[in-house]
């Protein structure tokens, strides 16, 4: 959340429309109670209040603290695999754009992350299988709004992007599926008396 309001007031430093501030605000304030809610896993806190849920709540809860508490020993390695792994998605949405050669087409790195950061966030819309079509409608609208392209530039651009990032997935992961989980039927012999 925080580099998707970090890519956001990059593009729109100059230029940003009135009905958008009401969202930054309600990104910061989300952001902020996320830092919170992590400041308070991280210091224990609000173990009376959690002693009266049910135990089982009570032992995914401390799962979940312990496990982001822990996380924290690895910030450095989080942080840098982060960065590349956001760098590597809006490089690759970048020389998508690029290998199309669309004329009039002039988006920079800031806006390759934007794109790519709302194209992530809207494939975790639960009811759809990796946001299939919630996704490419985002990214089309996200690409004229921000981006200034054509129609037909932005669902050219959607299309190759999301053919790679969605239908590799797709492709790997069945043949993954496919080599760990079909096991061929084994024959039996029967044997013969004679």
């Amino acid at each position: 959340m925080a580099l998707l309001l970090a890519a956001g007031a990059v593009v729109f430093r100059t230029k940003a429309p009135g009905i958008l501030i009401p969202y930054v605000v309600i990104g910061v304030v989300v952001c902020l109670a996320g830092v919170g809610v992590i400041l308070v896993m991280r210091a224990g806190r609000g173990q009376r209040v959690l002693r009266h849920l049910p135990e089982a709540v009570f032992h995914r809860y401390e799962s979940l603290r312990m496990g982001t508490v822990d996380s924290f020993a690895r910030l450095p390695t989080l942080l840098m695999l982060t960065v590349l792994v956001w760098a590597a998605e809006g490089a690759r949405l970048g020389l998508v754009v690029f290998s199309l050669h669309l004329v009039g087409v002039h988006l920079g790195p800031s806006q390759f992350l934007l794109i790519a950061l709302v194209a992530a966030l809207l494939t975790t819309v639960p009811f759809l299988p990796g946001g299939l079509g919630l996704v490419e409608a985002g990214m089309i609208g996200v690409l004229i709004t921000v981006g200034g392209v054509t129609n037909s530039a932005a669902a050219s651009i959607t299309l190759l992007d999301r053919s790679i990032s969605y239908g590799s997935l797709v492709v790997i992961g069945f043949v993954i599926f496919v080599v760990t989980h079909v096991h061929a039927p084994r024959t039996h012999r029967v044997a013969t008396q004679g």
